[in-house]
């Protein structure tokens, strides 16, 4: 009779193992769940960062020709002068 306690005794200890060993399993499983969409968050950051660079890129260049605009009306309105003080000296 002790023999049988004894296997009946291990026998629910042995369950009781694989029932926990199967909640650390699930455990995990979550864990490399939520690894993976820190990940995907990781890659969704990256993309996003990268697309605000390139748009930043295309404004800096809208704005340096901007600036180019500006450089050539202002060489435009330098000849004007020129061209009005001539002007004003032939007179």
């Amino acid at each position: 009779d002790l023999v049988a306690l004894a296997l009946v005794v291990l026998d629910q200890v042995a369950l009781d193992q694989v029932a926990l060993s199967l909640v650390v399993l699930d455990q995990v499983a979550l864990s490399l769940a939520v690894l993976d969409q820190v990940a995907l968050s990781l890659a969704v950051l990256d993309q996003v960062a990268s697309d605000q660079v390139a748009l930043s890129l295309v404004v800096l260049d809208q704005v340096a020709l901007s600036l180019a605009v500006l450089d050539q009306v202002a060489l435009s309105l330098a000849v004007l002068d020129q061209v009005a003080l001539s002007l004003a000296v032939s007179d």
